[in-house]
């Protein structure tokens, strides 16, 4: 129950646009879409003028100085909202413990009010309501938060209106709610109440004293209500500091509360809008085992890798580039795999009961590409990825209006597996069409090297280059009716383009060399990105690694074969000083001991003892020096 009288509570309704008229507050105007309450900026000015006109006086610190107390009634700046997760596991002594609460920003917890005291005084239904940069949204009467781009259990909702003056954590809205009775009861809302001095050496009074779950509060003034725990340990620590030590009670208490957040809630304390929107496609191993659904598992995975990304990228903004405080990057995650039904779960009718774990870990991982290299599943897993796109990026439109208009990027983020269906979405790779197109060619070659053997004249040959002729003719036929018969099943989908242009394409610990590689991708010696991705499908393409990531391929001898002889460029550690431009650093060759210890280690099959050693390694060194020679010479060129 909100104890404001209802004219001053109607009036601290107010409005957004009251906040938004304010010239400093630019930046929470172009996060959200429109103001809530823009008729009621008069009353949310008169309201703000007469909590904050000096009314509500502080109590004295010295206890023998009567004074007269009038207790206000809280603004919407005053009265912080908080959230949590629902509960987690004590590892220790098992059970369930929650979490400390985390306050929203100023701005979300503003709007959150304005909807609770809007519902109080018309008993209308709230609205849901945007928080944390448009990533979740809020319902007020049902006290939750709950994601809007992913699946994910929600976080608990809390009012908080008394604190804790150690942690500033809020009491609950049951005991908060109490207190406040008990609080307006002994000092009615802006009613002059005189609080009468206390005499030399004389005990703290208690004016009330309100149970609750394993502690009680009492009431000692309106600047001093405190906090006992009623364990039997610190009903004795109180009572041998009482009576033996001569020490006040008032001394002794736990936890002193006091009624309003000491930050006071204001617009400006809002997040930036996105500027750089990032999505992020997971790869394999995202199928769990047996004994976890997929639909907590995958989703809970990618999110953390977002959540992780989200959070080094904002820190590391803040301390390289600290005057981009008007911009951020969101990291919003693709989850395909809970989504597709691929086989319908015939795998697992077929896998062997012996070693099962094993071999569930197996199926969980190595399985989805195998998936994804058959024709039957690639195209309902790049379709998946792309809808998800299309609808993820719908949402974000709705909720961020301006996001296009003010020219925002959008960047695609692939690990693993994710970076080769990035690929293909941006490439627009059909497998049925090139194995048609790569079967056509080499047919089309047999038929003509067919008619130049038949050329000497001899009816014999003529008879024979026509059967040939005939035959990979039907050959051909046969391909594409059964190409046609992939598409009428239904697995072959047609893709769509996606709704935005590609700024950067990441791949992360990427196999796409591999893949490229199997497709019959070769390097050329103009060396040209459009070998691999045309600037056309994405502007910057980065393929990122671990050296030691045994899922990891280069990509650069795809481009120009004499970067295999070149050592791929590390990335700068972040707080690295006078870090070089990557287009400035020059680059090195594999020496000649690393290159000749890699090709005798190929060449004896990991034997590198003996006589022929020294003599492989001497013949490796000569061939290996020139080999670098060529490569540092021809790349300059």
């Amino acid at each position: 129950i909100l104890l404001l009288n209802r004219g001053r509570m109607s009036a601290a309704v107010g409005s957004q646009s009251s906040l938004d008229s304010e010239g400093s507050e630019d930046v929470a105007a172009a996060a959200y879409a429109s103001p809530l309450y823009p008729d009621l900026s008069n009353e949310r000015q008169q309201c703000s003028a007469a909590v904050h006109s000096g009314n509500s006086p502080q109590v004295p610190s010295n206890p023998q100085v009567g004074y007269t107390w009038t207790t206000p009634a809280l603004d919407v700046s005053q009265v912080r909202w908080f959230f949590r997760d629902q509960a987690w596991t004590n590892e220790k002594g098992g059970g369930e413990r929650c979490k400390l609460w985390t306050p929203f920003m100023g701005y979300d917890s503003l709007q959150l009010e304005f909807q609770f005291r809007h519902h109080v005084t018309t008993g209308e239904t709230p609205d849901k309501v945007l928080v944390r940069g448009g990533l979740y949204h809020v319902d007020v009467l049902a006290r939750t938060s709950q994601p809007i781009y992913w699946n994910e259990e929600g976080h608990e909702v809390l009012r908080g209106v008394w604190f804790n003056t150690k942690s500033w954590q809020p009491l609950d809205e049951e005991s908060a709610g109490r207190l406040e009775a008990q609080y307006v009861q002994l000092w009615p809302l802006n009613a002059p109440v005189v609080i009468p001095p206390r005499k030399q050496n004389e005990k703290p009074k208690s004016w009330a004293k309100v149970e609750l779950e394993g502690c009680h509060v009492e009431f000692y003034g309106p600047g001093q209500v405190l906090q006992f725990n009623n364990s039997k340990t610190s009903q004795l620590t109180r009572t041998v500091g009482v009576d033996l030590l001569g020490l006040a009670k008032a001394g002794k208490a736990d936890r002193e509360l006091v009624r309003g957040y000491s930050v006071a809630a204001v617009q400006t304390d809002v997040i930036p809008p996105v500027s750089h929107l990032v999505f992020m496609v997971h790869g394999i191993a995202q199928k769990p085992t047996i004994e976890f659904k997929i639909d907590t598992v995958c989703q809970h995975q990618v999110h953390n890798m977002c959540t992780a990304t989200r959070n080094l990228v904002a820190k590391y903004q803040r301390e390289l580039y600290p005057h981009l405080t008007n911009h951020r990057t969101e990291f919003i995650p693709i989850e395909w795999r809970s989504k597709i039904a691929l086989d319908g779960g015939v795998i697992d009718t077929v896998t062997v009961r012996k070693l099962r774990l094993v071999r569930e870990l197996g199926n969980a991982s190595v399985l989805d590409v195998l998936y994804y290299t058959s024709p039957l599943f690639i195209q309902e897993i790049i379709a998946t990825v792309v809808n998800e796109m299309h609808r993820l990026y719908s949402i974000f439109t709705q909720h961020n209006p301006g996001f296009e208009a003010n020219g925002g990027k959008v960047s695609l983020i692939g690990h693993s597996l994710g970076s080769v269906i990035c690929y293909d979405i941006l490439t627009n790779h059909n497998p049925v069409d090139q194995y048609v197109t790569h079967i056509t060619n080499n047919l089309t070659e047999a038929g003509d090297a067919a008619a130049a053997a038949a050329s000497g004249g001899e009816e014999e040959e003529e008879a024979t280059s026509d059967v040939m002729r005939e035959y990979l003719d039907t050959k051909l036929k046969l391909l594409q009716l059964e190409a046609n018969l992939v598409r009428s099943s239904g697995r072959l989908v047609h893709t769509k383009a996606l709704p935005f242009k590609v700024e950067c394409y990441f791949a992360v610990g990427s196999p796409l060399g591999c893949f490229l590689s199997v497709r019959g991708v070769k390097p050329f010696l103009h060396g040209s990105i459009d070998n691999i991705l045309p600037k056309s499908a994405a502007r910057r393409f980065f393929n990122l690694y671990h050296p030691c990531d045994p899922v990891a391929y280069r990509l650069e001898p795809l481009l120009f074969p004499w970067y295999s002889r070149l050592k791929p460029v590390p990335v700068h550690h972040w707080a690295a000083k006078d870090k070089v431009p990557y287009e400035q650093l020059a680059r090195e060759a594999f020496s000649e001991d690393e290159a000749a210890t890699e090709l005798v280690t190929a060449a004896t099959g990991g034997k590198k003892k003996g006589k022929d050693k020294s003599r492989s390694l001497k013949e490796f060194k000569k061939d290996i020096k020139e080999s670098r020679t060529n490569a540092v010479s021809k790349f300059t060129h």
